[in-house]
């Protein structure tokens, strides 16, 4: 039903090239407008309210942001606003921006729709930089579909503001980045919940000048509904990096990569593939960084009626970068997160028994070392990284559950006093087939050099067709040389 104001029907709203919609604030400090036809912006619409959100809602028919529209929920001298748009069909080719200002937290930018949602242009909710103390926290950025598809080909921006004599912006404990497909449990409307994301994602933490650096926050990317996921984007979730002295960089990003079932209907499965380029690394900085650890995570859930799941194809890449950050008195460990590439086995309630787990491709480089620590009596050099590919996680593996891996695994311990250890390496599933080299070094130590790390391949239906090079070796020390590491093939020690 359209709406009515001063007794004329409302029937839409257009805001023109040019043209700027200040909504004052109601009685709870938010401004809205809610329409139940079409808006199209292509001017401005901002807010003249403070501490609340600024909504824009088209309930049955849909919103369009132009590429000279803005939707801006900035504020002069605070944190930003919230910005909710919703629309049945919701397009940004503009702006919408929930920026802090200086030294501020960024507010949420939430875009949602019914059947699709779509960003070619840029979205922001980070915090503000600050020239004389402490960056903004970021907020976050939400682009949602609840019962279709999801596109984004733009730039999105939760990050940290920049501080100087004062702490970077934390881009994780409210900030992040989250793209949902069908996003609605018991989903009947039938669409398989496509995702597609490029252009350049960036959730890390704010830099600092005698201060601490930022942690990186979240990059979160689903489909209930078991829709290809098409990822080849630039991602970022950086620490923020310190140059004062005594102060640690902040705490790589976390990246989730996740395809489930969820719909009242049978799913046709589609494919996770993704490519581009990611960096999830912690910064660096003067004090201890042992906790500054990156985590990726990624995982094909779901099955559909016939017991099919999404197969996982990771290639096309740059590179994955997660190292963790270097310390003055410890480095940073890149052991204790680290990187999780799973594909599931289910049980089957037709048959009884357990379904296939699809098959995993990993072709890129990854990097996932410890931090090097600065030469200091007693100083550690950071564990190295933890990897975990398994097609058929829980252990019910069959012939299509291969795991197959061709790019090379950089896990190496941090260098410092005694180097860092702990590196790990684990590629499972009933056939694997790895011609990437896998290094699971110690780190080099001024005093002891570290302990080599642990690397295993397991292949259940036929042996393990390794073409890699496979190194554990301990980390060259100035007194005493760290010992070798442990490989296993198919259970057997080598």
């Amino acid at each position: 039903m359209a709406a009515v104001a001063n007794g004329m029907v409302v029937t839409g709203l257009v805001v023109d090239a040019g043209a700027t919609l200040t909504l004052p604030g109601n009685s709870s400090g938010n401004a809205e407008v809610n329409i139940d036809g079409d808006i199209n912006i292509n001017g401005i619409v901002n807010t003249t309210a403070t501490g609340g959100y600024l909504g824009v809602w088209s309930y049955d028919r849909s919103l369009t942001i132009g590429t000279t529209g803005k939707v801006d929920g900035t504020v002069s001298g605070g944190p930003g606003n919230g910005v909710y748009l919703f629309g049945n069909y919701l397009v940004n080719q503009g702006t919408v921006t929930a920026k802090g200002d200086a030294g501020q937290a960024g507010g949420s930018v939430d875009l949602e729709s019914s059947y699709y949602t779509v960003n070619t242009g840029t979205l922001d909710a980070s915090g503000g930089d600050n020239s004389s103390g402490a960056g903004g926290a970021a907020g976050w950025a939400e682009l949602e579909s609840d019962y279709g598809n999801c596109y984004s080909s733009g730039d999105i921006h939760a990050k940290g503001g920049a501080g100087v004599n004062g702490d970077g912006g934390d881009a994780y404990a409210n900030g992040g980045v989250y793209i949902y497909a069908t996003d609605q449990d018991s989903n009947d409307a039938g669409i398989n919940g496509d995702v597609v994301v490029g252009g350049t994602i960036d959730v890390s933490g704010g830099s600092a000048t005698n201060g601490n650096g930022g942690s990186g926050g979240y990059v979160d990317i689903e489909t209930e509904t078991m829709g290809n996921m098409t990822i080849n984007a630039v991602m970022n979730g950086v620490g923020g990096s310190s140059t004062g002295p005594g102060y640690s960089g902040g705490s790589g990003g976390e990246l989730y990569i996740e395809s489930d079932n969820y719909a009242s209907y049978d799913p046709n499965p589609g494919t996770i593939q993704l490519a581009g380029q990611y960096n999830f690394s912690g910064g660096n900085g003067d004090g201890d960084a042992y906790s500054n650890d990156p985590y990726i995570e990624i995982e094909s859930n779901g099955f559909n009626g016939e017991g099919v799941g999404s197969p996982v194809k990771l290639y096309g890449f740059g590179s994955i970068k997660m190292d963790a950050g270097n310390g003055g008195t410890a480095g940073g460990s890149a052991w204790y997160e680290g990187m999780y590439l799973y594909t599931y086995s289910g049980d089957s309630y037709a048959t009884g028994y357990y379904l296939p787990a699809s098959p995993i491709t990993f072709q890129p480089d990854l990097y996932n070392r410890g931090g090097n620590d600065a030469v200091g009596i007693g100083n550690y050099g950071g564990d190295g990284g933890y990897v975990d590919i398994e097609a058929g996680e829980d252990g019910y593996y069959d012939s299509n559950t291969l795991a197959n891996v061709s790019g090379n695994l950089y896990l190496t311990g941090g260098s410092g006093d005694t180097g860092g250890s702990n590196a790990y390496a684990y590629i499972g599933g009933e056939t694997v087939t790895n011609s990437g080299n896998i290094t699971a070094d110690g780190g080099a130590g001024v005093t002891t050099g570290g302990t080599g790390g642990y690397i295993e391949l397991y292949s259940v239906l036929i042996n393990t067709n390794n073409t890699g090079t496979l190194s554990v070796a301990g980390g060259t020390g100035g007194v005493t040389n760290g010992t070798a590491g442990t490989i296993y093939l198919d259970g057997l020690l080598q």
